[in-house]
């Protein structure tokens, strides 16, 4: 049902994950290239791509609420003083 909203997600994900790389972030980088290029070569192979989506779509969801709640935060400290 909300799976369209991937496409849009996974890449800001893709480009958070290649500014700050780590072990982690490095695997899951490698596992989505990996997958891009075999579902491009056979359409079938496109379900390869689901688990690495979803990740990179939490990984972009989890960093921009991050970055809200930091930014609340931030305002709500400057109306106490």
């Amino acid at each position: 049902q909300y799976m369209h909203y991937m496409c849009y997600l996974a890449p800001i994900g893709f480009g958070q994950l290649i500014a700050k790389p780590g072990s982690s972030q490095m695997f899951l980088l490698l596992y989505t290239v990996v997958a891009y290029y075999f579902s491009a070569k056979m359409n079938r192979l496109i379900l390869l791509l689901g688990p690495c989506c979803a990740a990179l779509g939490g990984t972009a969801v989890s960093n921009i609420v991050a970055w809200a709640i930091g930014q609340l935060r931030d305002a709500l400290s400057e109306l106490e003083l």
